[in-house]
């Protein structure tokens, strides 16, 4: 457990039905049932990437969209280029910021997670789905 902004947070995987495994850090608080992650910026890129790919048509356009505001240091999406832009909550704790990205808006599931052994991944931190056996790693 991790104490941020007062508040009790627990690291764990979480993923939208079947789709990719994210490593985030989780609220004790639920939205409608499901979890309210927040993830480094590293972690939030590929989230928001996997995001456009989603809303790819057959020829794999996607209208869905999303951009980093350095100046800001913030994400924001949309489906479509119609809409207006969502910017994403964030919060720095020790000199990290984790972002929101569908905190409270999209169905995220915790996965029960495990520890990598060594001869999975360099990395000590790295964690694979408990469930699925699909391992997390963002040390490359």
């Amino acid at each position: 457990m991790n104490t941020l902004n007062n508040t009790e947070y627990r690291t764990s995987l979480v993923s939208i039905d079947d789709g990719p495994h994210f490593e985030a850090l989780l609220e004790p608080a639920t939205w409608n049932g499901f979890a309210c992650p927040w993830f480094t910026r590293k972690v939030a890129e590929l989230v928001l990437i996997d995001y456009v790919t989603m809303y790819e048509d057959s020829d794999g356009v996607s209208l869905a969209q999303f951009e980093y505001d350095p100046t800001e240091n913030a994400f924001s999406y949309r489906n479509h280029p119609d809409e207006v832009w969502e910017e994403c909550a964030t919060f720095t704790e020790d000199g990290v910021t984790f972002y929101g990205i569908g905190n409270g808006s999209w169905v995220w599931q915790e996965k029960q997670s495990v520890l990598l052994g060594d001869d999975d991944c360099e990395c000590p931190t790295c964690v694979a789905c408990a469930e699925c056996g699909k391992p997390t790693c963002y040390c490359n």
